[in-house]
């Protein structure tokens, strides 16, 4: 539960006896707080945008709209919901605030104080105003980031330069997904983003990214990583299959691995040789969409938690099928993963 600042007296604010005879005025205190929190929670926010030029139908039921009308419905709800910081600070909804003005984000923005902050929703690059508030975030509020799930479409009218706030260091970062439907920019145009959150993430326990280059392996031993339980990384090729392996061997705590296409697809598979195994012994959910050959070598070199669960795809090009070797590897590979769920599932 976040931030509860002290509630105001019931009897100083309520003035009108309609008030104090209604039956929602009556509620416990705490039982009024829940509400509120629970109206203000985005995940509840199903709508959003596709076209810079979409309107939000359901805009009003949105989190941050209903929180913002029940802030108008009496004195009593005026006066808590505006003191309680933690409210709007997980309420900033790039979607819904795409509709109004800079002088009602500017108050929003204000009414979070000094909260650790949730942001959510889409960022249309060349819309000026979208563009300009979410940068202004990134700049002035990196360090209270507490969730961070946020679409940049058009991403390449992002200035490069932005990115380098990733990599400055968090205590507050805790969820944290980036996805760019045409990738971005990175601040060095060469060369994958790295040093990532200058290896200093403590609070961080969920990472994803779709369309990013980023390279994890910049220093021997990346403390940021050791508390991830979940990664889920789509169309990454900045990294090979063994730097993906040397990555993986710094999550201990992992239970959740989605991978979509993350490897560099003109390459081909490092030997087996070359190669260490992995211990996962948390791992309980490993999704996987790549070609065959390298889904064989990578999962024969990944152990995971009794009773995982595997997901394998594998969109392999039926004109030009997979060497023989590539279907022995394939076959043992599915056999120790099938072996290890049926050890911890009754059929």
């Amino acid at each position: 539960m976040g931030q509860k600042d002290s509630l105001p007296n019931r009897d100083n604010v309520l003035q009108d006896s309609s008030d104090i005879l209604s039956p929602i005025m009556k509620l416990n205190q705490d039982v009024l707080w829940r509400i509120f929190s629970v109206n203000a929670n985005m995940d509840n926010d199903e709508e959003f945008r596709v076209y810079a030029g979409d309107k939000l139908k359901y805009r009003n039921i949105r989190a941050l709209f209903i929180t913002w009308h029940s802030s108008q419905v009496c004195q009593l709800w005026r006066h808590f919901i505006l003191e309680t910081s933690s409210l709007w600070a997980q309420l900033i909804d790039l979607d819904g605030l795409s509709s109004v003005d800079g002088l009602m984000k500017d108050e929003i923005m204000r009414r979070t104080g000094s909260c650790a902050l949730s942001i959510s929703g889409r960022v249309f690059g060349r819309t000026s105003s979208e563009q300009n508030f979410f940068v202004a975030i990134l700049r002035r509020d990196w360090t209270r980031i507490r969730s961070f799930k946020v679409t940049i479409a058009q991403s390449k009218s992002i200035p490069g330069i932005i990115w380098n706030i990733l990599s400055e260091p968090t205590n507050t970062l805790e969820y944290f997904r980036l996805r760019a439907d045409s990738g971005i920019n990175p601040p060095d145009e060469h060369r994958p983003i790295s040093n990532l959150f200058s290896n200093h993430a403590p609070s961080l326990r969920s990472f994803g990214s779709w369309r990013i280059n980023f390279n994890f392996e910049s220093g021997t031993n990346l403390n940021w990583l050791s508390n991830i339980h979940q990664l889920n990384i789509s169309y990454m090729t900045s990294m090979s299959l063994a730097q993906w392996l040397q990555a993986l061997e710094q999550m201990p705590q992992l239970e959740d691995l989605q991978l979509i296409y993350p490897f560099p697809t003109s390459s081909s598979p490092e030997s087996d040789l070359k190669l260490p195994s992995v211990h996962l012994p948390r791992l309980l959910n490993l999704y996987i969409i790549h070609d065959l050959t390298a889904c064989a070598v990578f999962l024969d070199r990944i152990l995971p938690g009794v009773g995982c669960y595997l997901y394998l795809d594998t969109p392999d090009d039926i004109d030009n099928p997979p060497p023989p070797s590539t279907l022995v590897l394939a076959t043992k590979v599915l056999a120790r993963f099938s072996q290890n769920w049926f050890a911890s599932h009754a059929v």
